[in-house]
């Protein structure tokens, strides 16, 4: 973009002189949102990211939880309860509204915190609608936007810099205070984002989560603290949350709800329906189950 294209009368951030500055003491840190340096006051952008399956909207719809609630998660916390907004564009409504109940029974937070957690879902987002979003932010006082998953909002191609930033400025012009954004890995896996480089650039924070469920690596890079050491997590069950470390062995504890049906076996082991699928997968593959006439029996 040429200097001629520049809008006129667009304001300047105030100048800062030097001298100014190092007459008086050293200036103190921002406030924090999330211990640790993940995320803080200023604009501070997040973006997850990770393959296919992994758990990214799990672990988003975990994190923000914890923000909108004032609780630990992982291995920071957050300083006090945020009003939180989750735009969810990938699972079904009454799905996600299953997941986010699912997870609140394991929110150990101040009475009163779910007032401050807000999400919408609809499959249909595009960019057009983040002034609607943008509505909503001003009009509830929400300061954590999260965008869940980014590849839903737009039809640019996103190994395009030229593209793909003006999608980012668009984000960056919403009325909140953090921006998380939840975007797939590449297919080389450990290189990072799908896509341009501008996704390395544009977060002050970025985590990469790579495993599944039961057992979640994640590792973070942090522009603003110091970058802990790469972690393990596991979601578990009954109520539903994130740990940190390995899960127990499921294994056991699914055998002995069998014989069932597949779709009666998350109500009666309070399992969700996708780590039921999935361990059942596992577990036909290493023969010690098997499916006859719609029902799931140990192999004898």
């Amino acid at each position: 973009m040429g200097l001629s294209s520049v809008e006129e009368g667009a304001q300047l951030p105030p100048l800062r002189h030097l001298s100014g500055l190092i007459a008086g003491p050293r200036p103190a840190p921002p406030e924090a949102i999330m211990s640790g340096g993940l995320l803080d006051v200023e604009g501070s952008r997040l973006m997850i990211s990770g393959q296919a399956k992994v758990g990214k909207s799990y672990w988003a719809n975990g994190l923000t939880m914890a923000i909108a609630s004032g609780t630990q998660f992982g291995p920071w916390k957050a300083v006090r309860p945020r009003r939180v907004l989750l735009v969810q564009m990938e699972v079904g409504p009454t799905w996600q509204d299953i997941r986010v109940w699912e997870m609140a029974q394991g929110i150990q937070g101040p009475v009163g915190w779910a007032d401050n957690f807000y999400h919408v879902t609809d499959r249909g987002f595009e960019l057009g609608h983040m002034l609607g979003i943008a509505r909503h932010c001003r009009e509830l006082g929400i300061e954590v936007l999260c965008l869940d998953p980014l590849y839903m909002l737009h039809d640019a191609n996103e190994d395009k810099s030229q593209e793909m930033k003006p999608i980012l400025r668009a984000i960056d012009k919403i009325p909140v205070l953090v921006k998380i954004i939840v975007h797939h890995m590449g297919k080389q896996g450990d290189r990072g984002p799908r896509g341009t480089s501008t996704f390395d650039d544009w977060p002050d924070s970025m985590v990469y989560l790579k495993g599944n469920p039961d057992r979640l690596e994640v590792r973070a890079q942090l522009r603003n603290g110091r970058t802990p050491e790469p972690f393990v997590m596991h979601l578990a069950e009954s109520p539903m949350r994130w740990i940190m470390g390995d899960a127990d062995s499921p294994t056991e504890h699914l055998i002995r709800g069998l014989p069932a049906k597949a779709a009666d076996l998350p109500d009666l082991l309070g399992v969700p329906h996708m780590v039921v699928a999935r361990r059942l997968k596992a577990l036909q593959e290493k023969e010690l189950v098997v499916l006859e006439g719609g029902i799931w029996r140990p192999e004898s």
